[in-house]
């Protein structure tokens, strides 16, 4: 488009709307005064060297709750964070979403169930006790408000608008992020912008919060938590192939029964039909 004189800057940037509210795209710039909250600047970071994606370092994460924001650092090493509008829902890397349901579990009282994303019952009461999820990025804190990343349905189960996989080791940034954040994507610079958005869920107090990192031990955290899930996975898997085995050893052994019955009221009636033919024969000698 540049090329062909169409736009000037390599630049897009999107403000993703929610329920009736419409989504904008623009390219060959951006406009922060009608797509950000009044005197929002733009926070900019640089991507990743090397990385083929809009990928950005990830330095922690937490829960802002009203008493306190808790929180784990990732220290010197950041963690990959992909910035990606095609993806519906937040992704994490499977240890840190165990941290953070444990914790959950602990602070709210809710055991979510980890499938395909995570559910568990709850009440109205337990919903409006979560916490909203704080990423730091470059030393910048993200907000995505608690009605951004968790539902509820009919009062009594909550879901989590969160993704995870054995195999993925980074985040992702999905549109329940781009709802709270204007961002740019500058392709010349190499650089993505967020600012609050307009249609933001974010309450003002949430956009900067003191953190109480919990444990400088994260990776260990993750380690331990990835290895007890598995542990837990390959027990259910070994119970249930037992449980499936013994079924199958119960359901062979019935079938011989049944056969075996079966095989000698066979023989029974034969011998029955061979004792009639024999009484009823016509004496054929003279």
């Amino acid at each position: 488009m540049k090329a062909s004189g169409v736009i000037d800057e390599m630049v897009f940037s999107m403000s993703i709307g929610h329920g009736d509210i419409q989504s904008k795209i623009t390219f060959g710039g951006y406009d922060i005064d009608s797509y950000a909250k009044d005197s929002s600047e733009v926070n900019w970071h640089s991507i990743r060297s090397g990385s083929r994606h809009w990928e950005l370092g990830l330095e922690g994460f937490g829960f802002k709750f009203e008493e306190a924001t808790y929180g784990f650092s990732y220290g010197s090493r950041s963690k990959p964070v992909i910035v990606d509008s095609g993806t519906s829902f937040l992704l994490m890397p499977k240890g840190e979403l165990l941290a953070f349901l444990k914790f959950i579990q602990r602070k709210v009282g809710i055991d979510f169930k980890l499938d395909v994303i995570p559910m568990g019952e709850c009440t109205v009461e337990q919903y409006e006790q979560f916490p909203d999820l704080v990423m730091v990025i470059d030393g910048v804190q993200y907000t995505v408000p608690r009605e951004s990343y968790l539902g509820i349905e009919m009062g009594f189960q909550c879901y989590m608008k969160i993704m995870t996989h054995d195999l993925i080791p980074f985040w992702i940034l999905g549109l329940n992020f781009f709802e709270n954040y204007y961002t740019i994507f500058d392709q010349e610079q190499l650089k993505v912008g967020f600012a609050p958005s307009i249609h933001s869920k974010i309450k003002e107090e949430s956009l900067l919060a003191n953190m109480i990192y919990l444990d400088d031990n994260f990776e260990d955290i993750v380690d331990n938590n990835v290895k007890e899930e598995q542990r837990m996975r390959l027990f259910m898997q070994r119970t249930v192939f037992g449980f499936v085995c013994a079924i199958g050893i119960v359901t062979t052994i019935v079938y011989l029964r049944q056969k075996q019955q079966s095989k000698r009221r066979r023989q029974g009636q034969y011998v029955q039909f061979q004792g009639e033919e024999a009484t009823q024969a016509p004496n054929l000698m003279i």
